[in-house]
């Protein structure tokens, strides 16, 4: 759902039905939307909480069981310059690499 654009979700999803200001932990101030699936989906509805720079710092599915599942984003840092040694493996001398 993060990644679908405003199309996508209005075709998956019914009309946003519960839209409201609201503030998390540490007082981030975030838009609260209920995306509820058209037809069968997985689940009964998902919560969304965007911050004002629209980046999803929250989210919570609700299964058709009624477990849910939260994830929240902390310690987000955007835009940072990412070195390319970053990615390079540092292998242990005693790693030996076999290819086939």
């Amino acid at each position: 759902m993060i990644y679908m654009s405003r199309q996508q979700l209005e075709t998956r999803f019914q009309p946003l039905q519960d839209v409201r200001e609201e503030t998390l932990w540490g007082g981030v101030s975030t838009i609260h939307l209920t995306l509820v699936p058209k037809g069968s989906a997985s689940f009964k509805y998902a919560e969304i909480w965007v911050d004002s720079s629209g980046m999803p710092v929250q989210t919570k599915v609700v299964e058709k069981n009624d477990d849910s599942t939260t994830m929240r984003l902390t310690g987000l840092e955007k835009n940072l310059k990412i070195s390319s040694d970053d990615f390079s493996q540092k292998l242990d001398s005693n790693v030996r690499i076999v290819k086939s």
